[in-house]
């Protein structure tokens, strides 16, 4: 019979396995998710009343499930998003970046490295070699006929 353990961490009011904390840890995608949780929970909103209220005043539609992702920073979070979120929150932005406390360059070094940047990449399995590129080029002038 197969066993499952699992060794829990307390953040906020919320119960994280190990291997979640680990994966949040290092593949986060925006600095300020856990900002906005935070701040949102200091109010008493809900998901559901953020979601609203950014749907009325600012015309942003984020579902809850995505502004879950943005808190747990699995979501980057745009410009216009972060822009939004800091006037509902009433919040500055390097209150939303960086927190509560004052950050040292060092501090937020470390807090950077911790965040994961995605660029434009080729997706999974599709990584396409200089030959291949060169070979579908002269494929395409191969079969357009000539204008002699």
């Amino acid at each position: 019979m197969y066993t499952q353990v699992f060794f829990i961490m307390w953040v906020g009011e919320e119960v994280m396995p190990s291997e979640q904390r680990s994966r949040d840890h290092m593949s986060r995608l925006n600095l300020s998710g856990r900002q906005i949780r935070r701040l949102r929970r200091e109010r008493g909103w809900t998901l559901a009343y953020l979601q609203a209220t950014l749907e009325q005043e600012y015309h942003i539609f984020l579902d809850r499930t995505t502004l879950g992702r943005i808190e747990r920073g699995t979501r980057a979070i745009t410009d216009v998003e972060l822009g939004a979120l800091r006037d509902v929150l009433d919040a500055s932005e390097a209150e939303l970046l960086w927190g509560t406390i004052s950050s040292t360059s060092e501090e937020r070094k470390k807090a950077l490295k911790g965040v994961k940047v995605r660029y434009s990449r080729p997706l999974p399995g599709k990584k396409r070699s200089t030959g291949e590129v060169k070979k579908r080029r002269s494929s395409r002038h191969a079969s357009q006929p000539s204008s002699e």
